[in-house]
Parts: C-alpha cells; sequence; structure tokens
C-alpha cells in the first residue's frame, strides 16, 4: 500500500472516538517511527473496524488508518525460464508499445496492425537483415520482424567468472563447489541473465538507479547510481525495511539479496517500468523475479528463517557481476 498523506494528520474520526489499544508487546517488534511520510509503502497483515473506521495491523505491529493509503496494482511481469520457455537470443521491450514489421515481396519492411506489447518477448531465429537505415530482427515462431533499437537484448560475457566460455561444456576445473551460480546484470541495458555453470537460466528485465552507474568523486547514494564491479551475495532476506532520503519508507520489500553495502537485488511492488532506470541504486525485479532469483542464488535460506548472512565456511556465494 502507499500511503497517500501524512499518517500524523486529524481525521474527523479521530476526534469522536478514543483510539483503541493493542496488548503490550516489546518495543522492539515497533520500528523507530510513528509515522509515514505522503508516497511511502508499507504492509499489513489485518484489517479490522473499529469506531466507524477500518484500521490495518502493519507489519511491525501499528494500526494505520485504512482511508489514508490507496493499493498498489498487481504486478504480474517476469522473465524468461531459459531452456524451458526460450533460449537466447531474445528480445523484450521496455518503456511502451514497440513496432511489429512484416517483409514486403521487394524487401521493404512495414508495419504490422498490432506491435509488441510494452513488456512483452519474443525469441529470435538470429536472422538480421539491413534495410531502410536500421537493423531487422526476425522472430523465431514467424515471419514478423522487430528493429533492433526497439528491442532490450540480453547478450551475456563470454565467459564465467572463473574463465569458462558460456554456453560450452567447463573444462577448466575451476568452478565453485555447489551449483556455480551467477549473475550477470547491465545497468543502462535494462536486463539481468541468470547462470548455473556455463549455462543462462533465466533473463529479464531490471531497473536499476535513476543515476545510472556512478559518477567518479561522488558516493553511489548520492547520485542515486547503482554500483559496478563484481560483488558476491553476502545477505538474503525475505523482507526488509528501507528508509530512502527524506524518511520515505518502503516496507516488507521482498526478496531482498545485498551485494554492496546498502545495495540490493530486490522485489519491487511500487512500480511497474521494468527495463528503465527508476531506483535509488538498487537493482529492482518484479516480484515474480525477485522470488525466483531468492531461490536460485546461494546461500539458501535455511527452511523458516527470514534472513541469512553469508560467511565463507558455510558454502559459496553466488556471484553477481554488475556492468554498464
Amino acid at each position: 500500500l502507499q500511503n497517500q498523506a501524512d499518517a500524523s494528520s486529524p481525521h474527523p474520526a479521530d476526534t469522536q472516538a478514543a483510539a483503541f489499544q493493542l496488548p503490550k508487546m516489546p518495543l522492539v517488534v515497533h520500528e523507530a517511527r510513528d509515522r509515514l511520510l505522503a508516497r511511502s509503502t508499507v504492509a499489513y497483515s489485518t484489517e479490522v473496524a473499529k469506531n466507524e473506521r477500518n484500521w490495518l495491523l502493519t507489519a511491525d505491529m501499528r494500526w494505520l488508518p485504512q482511508d489514508r493509503v490507496r493499493a498498489y496494482p498487481k504486478i504480474l511481469f517476469k522473465g524468461v525460464e531459459l531452456g524451458k520457455e526460450a533460449e537466447l537470443p531474445i528480445a523484450l521491450f521496455r518503456t511502451r508499445d514497440r513496432p511489429k514489421y512484416v517483409r514486403r515481396e521487394r524487401g521493404e519492411f512495414v508495419e504490422a496492425p498490432k506491435p509488441w506489447p510494452r513488456l512483452s518477448w519474443v525469441a529470435l531465429s538470429g536472422e538480421s537483415v539491413e534495410a531502410q537505415g536500421r537493423v531487422f530482427l526476425k522472430s523465431k515462431s514467424g515471419d514478423e520482424y522487430l528493429a533492433k533499437q526497439d528491442a532490450v537484448m540480453p547478450v551475456p560475457r563470454a565467459f564465467t567468472p572463473w574463465g569458462a566460455r558460456v554456453g560450452e561444456q567447463d573444462k577448466t576445473g575451476k568452478a565453485p563447489p555447489g551449483r556455480a551460480t551467477w549473475i550477470e546484470a547491465s545497468v543502462r541495458g535494462g536486463w539481468l541473465i541468470a547462470f548455473e555453470g556455463t549455462k543462462p537460466v533465466y533473463a529479464t528485465l531490471i531497473s536499476a538507479g535513476l543515476g545510472g552507474t556512478p559518477t567518479s568523486g561522488k558516493s553511489a547514494l548520492e547520485t542515486a547510481s547503482t554500483p559496478t564491479g563484481r560483488f558476491l551475495i553476502s545477505g538474503k532476506f525475505a523482507t526488509a525495511t528501507m528508509a530512502a532520503p527524506n524518511e520515505f519508507i518502503h516496507t516488507e520489500v521482498p526478496w531482498t539479496q545485498n551485494f554492496s553495502g546498502p545495495h540490493a537485488l530486490h522485489a519491487a511492488y511500487w512500480h511497474n517500468d521494468w527495463g528503465d532506470l527508476k531506483s535509488g541504486g538498487c537493482v529492482n525485479v518484479s516480484p515474480i523475479d525477485g522470488r525466483w532469483l531468492f531461490q536460485f542464488t546461494e546461500p539458501e535460506l535455511p527452511q523458516g528463517w527470514h534472513g541469512v548472512r553469508w560467511l565463507p565456511k558455510l558454502g559459496p556465494a553466488t556471484t553477481f557481476i554488475v556492468h554498464e
């Protein structure tokens, strides 16, 4: 839910009846705040009617008037399970619908009646044609084309973090123990690929920091940029509360995976702008993608646990490579 107004401001019903009381609970149950600024987000578990008003029991056991919030639309976007739904190359479409093209007998390309919908994807045949000053890519399923400039195409790096060639049998003998999981993400490209060994297994759109990649001499937090480099997944939490500048709060952020200081790979329920720069510096993915990635990465979260921190002695951690 998104808070529409400062929860500390008055409401007519507030003056007509005394506030009802919760049972006494340890202070550590509550987070260190008694109000939410407008545009903050809040999760709740229970709804009750009291004093002619509906109230929501928030994740940290406080009551919030329901008339001060609105529900976010459900986000259904998800990426592509490679090897099950498709194989690379694929194209995904961000920002807006993109024209779909067909090729006439003389070779020219014209727009088809229906476009490629925003946040959809298509498997590619690998065939490309240069015409009319652009490059057109043919879909795998038929005689439909897209303009290369309109697409997000996740293209993996040539080698794994330990030097094996991607897409081929690993003969290096240097793969890390376990499933040898790693993830590659492009900040401005707006995409992510997850790998198991040399095999890409998942591809999707991301939303990285509004500031793109870091600026020399300035912190990534200052510029809302996403750190680039090679990292390890150092902590995993089923949910986490995130505080943005000016006391804006995102409550119960699901499937949070730390990789560089306060920066994390996590699901975002408050927007649906996948592929575009959007976040305060973290790598946002859709809730469905966040859950898939959380279950895929190492270390694994033990059954019944809320979070886990990685220690080298406890086993491998997924490598996360972030680049422009």
